[in-house]
């Protein structure tokens, strides 16, 4: 008895360590997605994106379909426990910050850091992805994390940020970012890169004391129900802040790069399936993408593929096109942010 008990503390303390340390981002993965309204640059009615590749830990596999198999076998799926004090729907918009498009790289998390940030200091389109990521090229060529064309975590780009400032577009397109001074949307990923002092010269000061960002939710225990992480997000919402996060993107191959519900157009909107449930338990490697939380809607229901009712959604700026989507926004259920969001980024309103 007395052996048995070890061997399953053992088997706890393995499973703790796991999901103590960060799924790593192993690559990115290449993603066609149905254009939602037809126009004349997609003709083919396909848009190519990247995606991020994470490796998940079999124990993390296991744990994590059980969970969303529990959530998925209950007859009601309204999340519980949330404060009932809080509005029924905040919807915060993005201040004039026009979609973005990240095109055929996998820039997504400078994207949704730098659009989180523009609709803080409420500018529009300001701040320039493409020189943070040519000083991330140089970074990188230092053995000092990733660039970020191919795939980075929240806590590169932010801290890349605090430690560097950012430059805005107009000196972008004035000055150049390591020879470039556009970004390449759709064409090859620069391999020039920025040194910290040319990108010096022409930044901006360091927007740290304008803005503040923290996290408020990174997912220790993968898979496991949170929903106080739920109740911290909606009070961000309420206070006017909004919502970086990166979430797990199971079944990419089904609907819109694995969202299967209907919202305001096909396939707007990340719900769980019992074929997410499957993928998680069976596939090693899931896709994954950064993206902004803008609001929320605890009525607001929609459908999946099968029929199926989930009720309460946030809602999501992508970094897609304004072609893609809602116009550029999704939604995912309250459920399958509760237990396949990664991380959460408060980014608060700016100081007066």
């Amino acid at each position: 008895m007395n052996k048995l008990l070890l061997i399953c503390f053992m088997l706890l303390l393995i499973a703790a360590n796991v999901f103590a340390e960060e799924l790593p981002i192993t690559g990115t993965y290449q993603q066609q997605i149905p254009v939602t309204h037809a126009n004349k640059f997609y003709p083919n009615g396909f848009k190519d994106i990247k995606l991020l590749e994470y490796e998940l830990p079999s124990e993390i596999q296991e744990l994590s379909y059980q969970q969303v198999t529990r959530r998925l076998e209950q007859s009601d799926r309204q999340i519980q426990n949330l404060n009932n004090s809080l509005p029924k729907k905040v919807q915060l918009g993005m201040a004039n910050v026009p979609v973005l498009d990240q095109g055929i790289h996998g820039s997504c998390t400078v994207f949704a850091v730098t659009a989180a940030l523009d609709a803080a200091l409420k500018r529009g389109d300001h701040i320039s992805q493409l020189c943070l990521l040519q000083l991330g090229n140089y970074l990188e060529t230092e053995a000092q994390d990733k660039s970020g064309w191919d795939g980075s975590n929240l806590e590169v780009v932010t801290k890349r940020i605090e430690q560097y400032g950012v430059m805005n577009i107009t000196n972008q397109h004035l000055y150049g970012c390591a020879g470039s001074r556009l970004y390449p949307a759709y064409f090859f990923t620069p391999t020039n890169g920025m040194s910290p002092e040319e990108y010096a010269q022409h930044r901006m000061l360091p927007i740290g004391h304008k803005v503040n960002w923290h996290f408020i939710y990174r997912a220790k225990r993968f898979g496991k129900a949170d929903p106080v992480m739920l109740q911290k997000m909606k009070e961000a919402l309420n206070a006017g802040s909004r919502l970086v996060v990166s979430a797990l993107l199971p079944r990419v191959d089904l609907g819109n790069s694995g969202a299967t519900g209907t919202y305001h157009y096909t396939d707007d909107t990340w719900v769980l399936t019992h074929e997410i449930a499957q993928d998680l338990l069976h596939s090693k490697k899931i896709a994954g993408h950064a993206m902004v939380i803008t609001g929320y809607d605890d009525l607001a229901v929609v459908k999946d593929h099968a029929g199926q009712r989930h009720q309460g959604l946030f809602t999501l700026r992508n970094s897609w096109s304004s072609w893609v989507g809602d116009w550029g926004n999704f939604y995912m259920s309250y459920d399958y942010a509760e237990l396949l969001l990664l991380k959460s980024l408060r980014v608060d309103k700016e100081m007066q």
